[in-house]
């Protein structure tokens, strides 16, 4: 995504938007664009811009073997460059990582550095 009334393919796919059946580079677009937000929890289907082929959401192209991102997260639908990405679980979304350095505070209910563990100030 690069900003309103700007195209920047940056992906080897495109969504498929469920609520519109309408394809994006990513859900950004999609937003900026449409009168409503794409859940990317929802996404189902992806088109490879290689080949065309429509399949479902995956990290390489079944027709052809793009890569479509060095980080895909199956539950959030994220395509990314590798940044050490994780799904957390209890914050329902993906974080950079790597998660060896990270642990889910339950009562901050977020992320946080492992040097914290034991030692922040609990959030209620």
């Amino acid at each position: 995504y690069s900003g309103p009334g700007v195209a920047l393919i940056s992906s080897a796919h495109f969504l498929l938007a469920p609520c519109c059946d309408k394809l994006y580079t990513c859900r950004l677009c999609h937003d900026s664009n449409e009168d409503h937000q794409l859940d990317r929890f929802k996404v189902k289907e992806v088109q490879c811009i290689n080949c065309e082929k429509i399949q479902h959401a995956q990290q390489t192209c079944e027709e052809c073997s793009t890569l479509f991102g060095e980080y895909y997260c199956s539950i959030c639908h994220l395509f990314d460059k590798d940044k050490k990405q994780y799904h957390c679980e209890n914050c329902g979304i993906c974080r950079i990582g790597p998660k060896e350095d990270f642990f889910h505070c339950l009562k901050c209910n977020l992320c946080l550095a492992m040097n914290l563990q034991g030692k922040h100030k609990v959030y209620t």
